[in-house]
């Protein structure tokens, strides 16, 4: 019977993967984004980790890998992401099969619905954002073996898929805790042995590669517990409708879905949504637990940035949506309704790529617009843009975006007003990536119009002194 359902539901992987392409394969044009620019640069090409206070060696080593195998080319880079995200998806597909064909209703459409989930911006088309998706992939490849029947062994390859999962991305870290419901009374105590001895593993790695500094991210997301609250309405707010800087027109989006819900449960007359007692209360359980996430690390209601914190809550809504779904007792309304989610899942995702496209063009008019070095001097450049709508162009990158180009990003300085001030000797001097750095006499500075670099003919005046 196993030979048989690995048989049958064989398929699934290739379609899912497939789907993930029709889906997000338009934006393997698009350039890198930012932070993109330093892997590409850092654990691609020198092969060192990209940046300093975290520790996420393996996500590193596929920017590294990548390099080796195919260089540097985003698209390619990209190709990685989308195939994870597909793979993710068929992860999806397996746990809610779990061998039943009843299920296979449920389990297709939660994968499809997944794949295109509208807010996974980030973890797709953003290269770095690829951390996210591979800690949901940890702890789904855990959840579908420990919920492949009982075997000593399970345990310890959960265990393994744990502490890669921990040098991937720190999600991986509730794999222990949702995997309860799944094991047996008896498997419990073994599971949980295998599973400590993956985080003692990770704690000493993790310790003496750069340790645990009090400022270092994973503190900072615990330590405002009244920020922590007010999050809870906002990414509740945040899974289901896109991002928009006018909370009143929010509200009216928001109004508008829970009338679409209510209309569904009372044209389905017969059976309705009474029978949502049969969704498995694990589902509720994993549900709330991956909440923790974008709950703790915030989501913003105005743009698409830190939509990557939505990643993993996405894996178990999307599941129980297809669970649920199920119970919708006329079979008309059900395909309906499940069509009509896939394809306004798309057509927002559709929508939140626009953003990067948009984003991805002045990252390379920025490149390509350029000036020339002169001899024996840096150049000065102000007025880089951040982001647009939530897809990064500039944030961080800039330096390596320049080395990857086949120049010397080293010579070119980005820097702002607030970072550039005069010493007690009258100097002008740019703080830069930690360091004061002195203005030359000769070193010309340049703004950022919107469409090219203008020269500037006077050095900016800076009245702090430091």
């Amino acid at each position: 019977m196993k030979g048989t359902e690995r048989y049958t539901t064989a398929w699934a992987l290739p379609v899912l993967v497939l789907a993930s392409f029709v889906v997000h394969g338009l934006t393997f044009a698009y350039s890198a984004f930012s932070d993109d620019h330093s892997a590409l640069w850092n654990a691609g090409v020198q092969g060192i980790p990209w940046r300093n206070g975290f520790f996420r060696p393996l996500s590193d080593l596929t920017f590294r890998i990548g390099f080796l195998l195919h260089g540097s080319d985003a698209g390619i880079n990209r190709a990685f992401n989308v195939v994870l995200h597909g793979i993710n998806g068929y992860l999806l597909f397996r746990l809610i099969r779990e061998g039943r064909t009843e299920r296979m209703f449920a389990a297709s459409f939660a994968a499809l619905l997944f794949i295109s989930y509208p807010f996974h911006q980030e973890s797709v088309v953003w290269l770095v954002g690829r951390e996210s998706a591979l800690g949901a992939f940890s702890i789904l490849a855990g959840l579908c073996i420990l919920s492949g029947g009982s075997h000593p062994a399970r345990s310890w390859a959960a265990a393994g898929v744990l502490l890669v999962g921990l040098l991937c991305y720190e999600s991986a870290i509730l794999l222990p805790v949702m995997a309860m419901p799944v094991l047996a009374k008896k498997e419990r105590r073994p599971s949980l042995i295998a599973f400590s001895l993956a985080l003692v593993v990770y704690v000493i790695a993790r310790t003496t590669v750069v340790g645990w500094a009090a400022n270092s991210y994973p503190m900072e997301l615990i330590s405002d517990p009244v920020r922590i609250l007010i999050n809870v309405p906002k990414v509740a707010l945040r899974s289901f409708l896109p991002p928009d800087p006018d909370t009143h027109r929010q509200l009216w989006k928001g109004l508008g879905l829970a009338v679409f819900f209510l209309l569904i449960a009372v044209l389905d007359l017969r059976k309705g949504w009474k029978n949502i007692s049969e969704v498995p209360r694990k589902w509720g359980w994993w549900l709330a637990l991956a909440y923790a996430i974008p709950v703790l690390a915030a989501v913003s209601t105005r743009t698409s940035e830190s939509d990557r914190f939505l990643y993993l809550p996405s894996v178990f809504l999307c599941g129980y949506a297809g669970l649920l779904i199920t119970r919708i007792a006329s079979r008309p309304l059900r395909l309906t309704t499940s069509a009509v989610l896939i394809l306004g899942a798309i057509v927002l995702t559709r929508a939140g790529q626009v953003n990067w496209r948009i984003a991805s063009d002045r990252t390379e008019r920025i490149l390509s617009e350029l000036p020339a070095l002169s001899p024996g001097t840096r150049t000065f450049v102000l007025g880089l843009p951040d982001a647009y709508q939530g897809a990064f162009i500039f944030r961080n990158g800039f330096t390596e975006a320049i080395h990857l180009s086949g120049k010397n990003g080293d010579r070119y300085i980005d820097t702002d007003a607030a970072d550039i001030h005069r010493s007690a000797d009258g100097s002008l001097r740019v703080r830069h990536r930690g360091q004061d750095l002195v203005v030359g006499a000769k070193d010309p500075w340049y703004s950022w119009t919107g469409n090219t670099f203008e020269k500037r003919s006077n050095e900016p005046r800076v009245d702090r002194i430091e």
